[in-house]
């Protein structure tokens, strides 16, 4: 089983929020949540590498529905 993860904007009934998104062998599993948030220790310089990471994630996937998360493909 490959397991993955990625940034993904999720719709949900009454917004939009972007998450982190797990999937086993491609397939949505589940979401962490509480949106997605940019933080790093004083001594640490990466938020604009995980900045970068989420708008190109954002970007390259279409808007998830929260109701697919969890379902076993087709």
């Amino acid at each position: 089983m490959k397991r993955t993860w990625n940034y993904r904007i999720i719709r949900f009934a009454d917004h939009k929020a972007l998450h982190e998104v797990h999937y086993e062998d491609g397939v949505p599993v589940a979401y962490g949540s509480t949106p997605a948030t940019f933080v790093c220790d004083l001594d640490q310089d990466d938020i604009g590498g995980g900045l970068e990471r989420a708008m190109r994630d954002a970007h390259d996937h279409p808007v998830l529905a929260v109701e697919d998360i969890g379902r076993k493909a087709p």
